[in-house]
């Protein structure tokens, strides 16, 4: 005998979600759980999705049986996999299956779908709030790490670039063609049965740091739109319920530009790690004996830092270039580590 329990005016909240999930779990009976409808619905409007979709242990269940479907099979095994679901004008839930559910709801399914992923969105930014307000000081102390060291390597290539215009482009191409793997050709003094000479190409190590030559490296963009997060998080989010759609695309919205500001923070400091790693002199002095190589497209390079100074003197197809850039001490200062409690907080989206 179908059920039917009309005694949520409003959308159930995340504690009863939580305790039916535990039920069902537990015992493999969603349709059972306090208050649950196993009624078929009696309109073709007004659904709200309450959960992804679930694989019931129907292992628990008598004979391992199937969930019966409220739509098509009341009373009789129908699917393994379903969701909870909430009838606002019938004020009840009910577990469904999916399919029968896209069939009998259509288009209105298809946005309670959107509707749910964007509540569920909210619930993850709410709660990444509440993290990132008790990491405060946390989050600010991986800030003041990197914020020195992004303004020092930016003052470095705004220095190329305005004294060698088009010299990092044109550096960072030609490392990037090779993927920085530097190949010279010596003479293997040695001749081939037809006399020709035989050459031999050979690796003399990898170029690193191209970061700091790429065309968008801007680490004070970073910096700024971290900020702004920053600050924004310092702010509380609004008091949110699941029906109040225009508080909830409120929140998902400052959520998602606090999340994307902090992921460019940790992305930054990979970034001015590798940038960091291009000033060091063993690197300058193998990518010089690479390009002065006769092998290399560039006809003569002086890349050598003596102490704040970075010296840059370059001839080749793309022109001549000349710059004698300033290197402030600190921009070798250490950056935040890679365990940092802050860059695993971060979520990737």
């Amino acid at each position: 005998m179908s059920t039917h329990h009309a005694v949520f005016p409003t959308q159930p909240d995340d504690a009863f979600i939580a305790a039916w999930r535990t039920h069902i779990e537990g015992t493999g009976y969603p349709e059972l759980f306090a208050n649950v409808s196993t009624s078929k619905p009696e309109q073709d409007e007004g659904i709200e999705l309450l959960s992804e979709e679930i694989r019931v242990p129907v292992g628990l269940r008598e004979g391992g049986s199937r969930v019966p479907c409220p739509f098509c099979s009341r009373h009789g095994p129908k699917f393994e996999r379903g969701r909870m679901a909430y009838f606002p004008i019938e004020h009840v839930v009910r577990f469904i299956g999916r399919h029968c559910a896209i069939k009998h709801f259509g288009e209105n399914y298809h946005d309670a779908e959107k509707r749910y992923r964007q509540q569920a969105a909210c619930r993850e930014y709410i709660t990444f709030w509440k993290e990132m307000a008790a990491r405060r000081d946390e989050l600010e102390d991986f800030f003041a790490q990197i914020e020195p060291v992004a303004a020092n390597l930016a003052f470095v290539r705004r220095q190329i670039d305005d004294q060698a215009p088009g010299f990092a482009s044109f550096l960072y191409g030609e490392l990037v063609q090779s993927n920085g793997d530097l190949v010279i050709v010596t003479h293997t003094g040695v001749k081939d049965r037809h006399g020709n000479a035989v050459d031999e190409r050979k690796s003399i190590g990898r170029a690193v740091g191209r970061s700091l030559l790429a065309r968008e490296f801007d680490p004070k963009k970073a910096i700024d739109k971290a900020k702004a997060a920053m600050h924004d998080l310092t702010v509380d989010l609004p008091g949110w319920s699941p029906d109040d759609h225009e508080t909830t695309m409120a929140i998902v919205n400052r959520g998602w530009k606090a999340v994307k500001g902090l992921r460019a923070l940790v992305d930054l400091r990979t970034e001015l790690a590798d940038a960091q790693r291009f000033l060091e002199p063993k690197n300058l002095r193998v990518i010089e004996r690479w390009a002065n190589d006769p092998s290399s497209p560039i006809v003569s390079l002086t890349l050598r830092r003596d102490g704040k100074q970075l010296l840059i003197r370059s001839g080749s197809y793309a022109g001549k270039h000349y710059s004698n850039a300033i290197v402030p001490e600190t921009t070798f200062a250490a950056l935040p580590p890679v365990s940092h409690p802050i860059v695993g907080s971060i979520p990737l989206k």
